[in-house]
């Protein structure tokens, strides 16, 4: 199964919401590290069988006049192994 998350920085941290929680962390690996955690820890994930968290870049954090320039920023998928 697949979760889709959106992922933006807050200025200060890189910050990914999906259904149910929100996650902040001032590097990107940390960020994929606490939210592949939070995946396989909290009950509610865990069995949903969650295998992969595709994060959409939000590009509404963009200011206007700079959006033409930037037509997709980035979007990361984090694949999670399956725990047994």
């Amino acid at each position: 199964m697949e979760l889709q998350a959106t992922i933006w920085h807050d200025g200060k941290n890189w910050v990914v919401e999906a259904e149910g929680f929100k996650v902040k962390a001032s590097e990107l690996d940390e960020l994929d590290r606490k939210v592949a955690s939070l995946i396989k820890s909290d009950p509610y994930f865990a069995n949903k069988g969650i295998r992969r968290v595709n994060m959409f870049f939000d590009m509404m954090t963009i200011p206007q006049w700079m959006r033409q320039y930037m037509q997709h920023y980035f979007s990361r998928i984090i694949e999670l192994e399956e725990v047994k």
